[in-house]
Parts: C-alpha cells; sequence; structure tokens
C-alpha cells in the first residue's frame, strides 16, 4: 500500500484491516486436512459402516470366496465359504450388522449372498454365467439393490436397466435411498431412486465408476477417465442439481487402464453430514502411491494430497470410516505394513519442515562375489519413515523411526553387475526420509568399488557337491560340465561368450541323454546357475544367457 494512502485511512479502517488480515491467517492455518489414522496392526482391511458394522471377503481367483462380518462393537465372526470357482465378486455393508456380497460362480453364475445381523445368511441366484461386473448396495433394513452387465446390457435387480454399459456402481443409503451410476464409450448416467435416468455428462471410455448417496439425497459418481487416466467426479447436494464432470485427481491421474481390474484403484466414502472422500491409486514413475481428495457433493473439493509415503510403494487401498465415523483411507505400503489417513475438516494441516540428520559415511568397498554391505545413521527432529537403497538392488533397510532417536541401519545386497570388468564398478546408494505430510529429504553417495579377482580354478566343484539331479553319478556328471567350463576360462582355450555356450549346450544334452533333468528352472540348472554365475560374471559374461534361462 503506497505510504500516502496509507496515513490518510481512519482508526477503525485501520481496525479492520488488521481483523481481515488476522481471520485470513487463522483461515490458512485452520483448513481442512488429512490427519494420520493409522489401523491395528496385522488387522486386514474391510468395509464398514458408520456405526462399525464390517463385512471382509477374501477372494482367489477360480477359488471359494470367504465372507466375514462384524456386528456393530463386536468381532468378527467364524467365516462363511460360497461358492466354488468364483471371478468376481462385490460387498456392501450397512449400519445394523446387515452385509451383501454379489459374487460370480464359473458354474453357478451370479449369486447373491445376504448377512443377517444375528448371523444367518441367504443366497440366491441373480443370472446366469454371462453376467459380468457385479455391484451391490444394502440398507439398514436389509434391503438389497444389485447391478451387473450382461450382453443384452446393464441388468438390476429391478429390471433392464440400459441396452449400453462398460462400467456401473450402485449405491444405497442407510434409508434405503438409491442410486445407480453406469457409463458408455461417449457418456455417464445415473439413476436416483426412480427417478427418470440422468446423463450427467460426456465422458471418454470411463471406468472403475464408484458411486455414493446419503440419506437426504447428496450424491456422488467417480470414475477414471480413459485418455487422461483423470479421476473425475459428478455431484450433488441434497435436493440440488448434478454439477458437471469435474477432475480432481490434479498432476497425479489414477494408474493406468492397462493394469488391469483386479485392484481397487478407486475408492470413495460419503457421511451422513456430507463429508466425501475420493481416493485413488497413481503411478509415480515404476513406484504406486495412494491420494486422496475431500470435499462435499454441491461445493468446494480440495486439492489432490498424497496419502502414503512418497519414499515406499502403496496400494491395495480402501475408503471407509473410521472410529469415530470420520471418513478415511486405508492402504498398505512396502515393508511397514497397513497405513490409514481421515479428512477432518477444520484440522491443521502438518506444515512443520521435516528436520534430519542423515548420514552416509565415506568409505571404499570390496567385494569377492558381488556381495556387498552399506550403513548409515538417520536422526529425526519428528516421526520419519526412512530408506536405505542401492541402484542395483531390489532390497532395501525400510522403518519406521519415532522422533529424536538416532537410528543404525544397514543394507545387505548382491550385485553381481559390479564383477563385469567393464563395469565402472560404483554403487549409488541413496538414504531418503519422508514424515506423513510429504515432506521428503534425501541424501546420495557413490561408493568405489574394490573387485578382488580369483583365479577360475577356485570355483571348481569337489564330489561331494549336489546339483539335484537325484544321484551321486548325475551329480558328479554335472559337476564335471561345471569345471570343464572353468577349466576352459582359466586356460583361455575358451574365449568368447559363444564358445561358453557350446560347451555348456553340448555338456547338457549329453546328460539329458542320460536321463537328467536340466530343463528350464530345474532343480539342475539352479544349481549350476549358483555356482557359474560369480566366475563367469569376472570374465565379463552374464550367466542367465551363457545357460540360455533369460
Amino acid at each position: 500500500m503506497d505510504a500516502n494512502v496509507a496515513r490518510t485511512l481512519s482508526d477503525p479502517v485501520r481496525s479492520l484491516l488488521v481483523l481481515a488480515l488476522f481471520l485470513a491467517v487463522a483461515t490458512a492455518a485452520h483448513a481442512d486436512a488429512w490427519v494420520p489414522a493409522d489401523p491395528p496392526r496385522d488387522e486386514p482391511f474391510a468395509l464398514t459402516a458408520a456405526d462399525g458394522t464390517a463385512v471382509r471377503v477374501n477372494q482367489v481367483d477360480l477359488a471359494p470366496l470367504s465372507i466375514e462380518v462384524r456386528p456393530p462393537a463386536g468381532s468378527f465372526r467364524e467365516s462363511t465359504l460360497v461358492g466354488e470357482e468364483v471371478e468376481d465378486a462385490d460387498a456392501a455393508v450397512a449400519p445394523g450388522g446387515w452385509a451383501a456380497v454379489a459374487w460370480q460362480d464359473l458354474t453357478s453364475g451370479l449369486r447373491l449372498t445376504v448377512v443377517r445381523p444375528d448371523g444367518t445368511s441367504t443366497e440366491r441366484k441373480l443370472d446366469g454365467t454371462q453376467a459380468t461386473a457385479p455391484t451391490v448396495g444394502i440398507d439398514a433394513f436389509g434391503n438389497v439393490t444389485a447391478a451387473w452387465l450382461t450382453p443384452a446390457g446393464l441388468q438390476t435387480t429391478r429390471g433392464l436397466v440400459a441396452p449400453q454399459a462398460s462400467a456401473v456402481d450402485v449405491a444405497v443409503s442407510p434409508s434405503g435411498r438409491r442410486l445407480l451410476t453406469w457409463g458408455t464409450e461417449t457418456a455417464v448416467f445415473a439413476r436416483a431412486d426412480d427417478e427418470p435416468i440422468q446423463q450427467l455428462g460426456a465422458a471418454s471410455l470411463p471406468s472403475r465408476m464408484t458411486a455414493e448417496i446419503a440419506d437426504d439425497g447428496a450424491a456422488l459418481a467417480a470414475f477414471q477417465d480413459g485418455p487422461t487416466g483423470a479421476v473425475t467426479v459428478v455431484d450433488r447436494p441434497a435436493g440440488g442439481a448434478w454439477s458437471a464432470p469435474h477432475a480432481v485427481s490434479g498432476l497425479y491421474p489414477a494408474v493406468p487402464r492397462s493394469f488391469g481390474d483386479d485392484f481397487n484403484y478407486l475408492s470413495t466414502v460419503l457421511t451422513a453430514d456430507g463429508r466425501a472422500v475420493v481416493a485413488w491409486e497413481h503411478s509415480r514413475g515404476p513406484s504406486l502411491g495412494v491420494f486422496g481428495v475431500g470435499g462435499r457433493p454441491g461445493g468446494a473439493w480440495g486439492p489432490p494430497t498424497p496419502l502414503s509415503s512418497p519414499i515406499r510403494d502403496a496400494g491395495a487401498m480402501q475408503a471407509g470410516f473410521g472410529a469415530a465415523g470420520d471418513p478415511h483411507v486405508l492402504w498398505g505400503e512396502s515393508e511397514i505394513g497397513e497405513r490409514g489417513a481421515k479428512w477432518v475438516v477444520g484440522a491443521t494441516p502438518d506444515a512443520v519442515p521435516l528436520d534430519a540428520q542423515l548420514t552416509l559415511p565415506a568409505r571404499r568397498l570390496s567385494t569377492r562375489t558381488g556381495a556387498l554391505e552399506i550403513t548409515a545413521s538417520v536422526r529425526c527432529a519428528k516421526p520419519c519413515d526412512v530408506r536405505l537403497s542401492a541402484h542395483r538392488s531390489f532390497t532395501s533397510d525400510t522403518r519406521a523411526l519415532p522422533a529424536g532417536r538416532t537410528t543404525r541401519l544397514r543394507l545387505r545386497f548382491t550385485d553381481i553387475q559390479v564383477l563385469y570388468p567393464r563395469d565402472p564398478h560404483v554403487a549409488k546408494v541413496e538414504l531418503a526420509v519422508a514424515d506423513r505430510a510429504g515432506h521428503v529429504q534425501r541424501t546420495k553417495r557413490t561408493y568405489r568399488v574394490r573387485v578382488i579377482q580369483r583365479s577360475m580354478r577356485s570355483f571348481r566343484v569337489g564330489p561331494s557337491r549336489k546339483f539335484g539331479t537325484g544321484s551321486r553319478a548325475g551329480d558328479r556328471a554335472v559337476g564335471r560340465l561345471v569345471n570343464t567350463m572353468l577349466e576352459g576360462l582359466h586356460t583361455r582355450e575358451i574365449r568368447t561368450e559363444r564358445e561358453l555356450r557350446r560347451k555348456y549346450q553340448a555338456g547338457k544334452r549329453e546328460l539329458e541323454r542320460a536321463g537328467y533333468d536340466l530343463g528350464f528352472d530345474s532343480a539342475t540348472e539352479r544349481q549350476i546357475l549358483a555356482v557359474l554365475e560369480v566366475p563367469l560374471a569376472l570374465k565379463g559374461y552374464f550367466a542367465h544367457r551363457v545357460l540360455g534361462v533369460d
């Protein structure tokens, strides 16, 4: 503001400006936020209702389906097995202890199982074996609405709805409000209760449709846009009209359609007071993360927020209700286990910077076999996750650390490539820490690796070495083949990979004529690979390619 203008302001105006500034700061400090809410350790995820009723469905493709139900304030009852060759299923739960599961069996067709509050259940047939994509909803009185796709179109427990559909979901509120949503190649549609069918908007190859409806009629439908992968929402307030489709995923679209439909990449929940959560999986380069957004149907939606750790893979997520009835999302993180977050209106976001001390000691590594060991130490000022990893290793030392404790990490891994004569003989290591708000701190170091050379003859095997042929004579015959190859490398009789492969293939054919199994991934082949991998790498050869198993 110009100084001359400021001097002309009266004291009341100046007071109003100060008050406005204070309110703006207070509003920014107390925005809606995601708050960590991890589930009990080693407790499998379940679909939950607001009163704690839950259903857990364990599905193994083309096997019986296991259904477990937990009544309010109770524990999970003994599982119920249904079907014989179940290939698809969908579950729903309602307050009061009700649960419903629609499941498609390869031999008996599409069937519906309803579990009552007293633990008894009923089962009935819905359709034949050509039905696909079953979805189901249930209210607090046990009334069920199910929908599925057939060659004739979209079918429900109330009859045929549409001649064409490629994605479908059904939602039922506790009091019995119903919402059916579906997509075609070019549009998305909805039918709430007995209202006329409405086209919600244009869409391109929508998939992974999911729907929610509250007792007051507030509703939402979410789906993945085909070309972009954007998570798209169509919503309406109680008594209001549907919005136009709008993307909520920002720069974090859902995983590509090519990942398949065997997992729950998109999940939603809507509370009785109108709080809605949409969660999805997003592919971050070679890894996956869980993201979420909160909002209100017919109102504003927050920004897309990373929920899982940015330094680990995450997936198998499920939106639902927490113990206090808050909307939350649960997921699994590699090497850590189950985690969760709840969306809390008026919560204060964690804006505290991540203050961590990361130490990768300077040293030179050495190896005879490609086995390496890296140590590091970490200290975080607040709880954090830490991951120590190397660029050519699938293993890592990953932990959740408390605040203020110095922790020593140790990573042991094998890098066969470092043995190759033309390799730069380095190990690139990264030490990363992250907090639950997504703040990340990293440090990297490149270590020189000294490869300790050995004579090819030092790798020769003795007559007692077992190779899994099932006989002493067979094991000794394989041992002679291995030793012949090593001797040829030592004397330089074998000078190229082509000559090495010829020597192995000739010996392999002779052993197979004698009745020994040296086929792909046989026990004998694995034992040969274990003996030759290091010496061949020292000579610059890839053992898998030499043995023809790559």
